[in-house]
């Protein structure tokens, strides 16, 4: 099938998918919409769909129901879905009051921008998502809005690579169609 160019401009390149972390995600911190400083090594060993937002961002704002469905759902088993927003602190907090996220937010464009490098990204624009599994492999990444069907099989590859039915190779490989 042919890709419109929007379907192309999102697909990840071979350097993303070639990517892996330069270091662990463990040593980035960044304030969660309380000001309180987390870790992100808090959910090393679990699959993850870490999506980077803002408040002014409608793509992003659409994408907030489905990202609280996955959490809620925890398809791969351990599934945590973590928001980076790339937007002030207290935009961020009254904001997340509003919603009432059954995930961790985290604010801060330092520490969004040291995620991406962890993994090569050199192209941020919001949304964006990536998928990583419980050993901090880069899966695949997403720019722009992802709907449930993305999603859907985002997380069925992983779950497969999880459960070691997928290689590494493979599962890159399924999400880049």
């Amino acid at each position: 099938t042919s890709d419109t160019p929007e379907e192309a401009s999102r697909r990840p390149t071979e350097a993303v998918l070639a990517a892996t972390p330069s270091g662990s995600l463990s040593d980035i911190r960044m304030p969660d919409e309380t000001g309180t400083e987390r870790n992100l090594g808090e959910w090393n060993g679990k699959p993850r769909l870490i999506n980077f937002w803002a408040t002014w961002c409608a793509p992003c704002l659409r994408e907030i129901p489905l990202l609280k469905a996955l959490q809620s759902e925890g398809s791969p088993p351990g599934l945590q879905v973590i928001g980076v927003a790339m937007d002030e602190l207290e935009a961020v907090s009254t904001f997340a009051e509003q919603m009432q996220f059954n995930y961790p937010i985290v604010v801060g464009d330092q520490g969004a921008l040291q995620i991406a490098e962890r993994f090569d990204m050199d192209v941020m624009a919001l949304p964006f998502t990536l998928i990583v599994s419980s050993q901090d492999e880069l899966i695949t990444a997403e720019l722009g809005e992802i709907d449930e069907t993305e999603a859907e099989e985002m997380l069925s590859v992983l779950t497969e690579y999880e459960q070691g039915l997928l290689t590494l190779e493979d599962a890159r490989t399924l999400l880049a169609q």
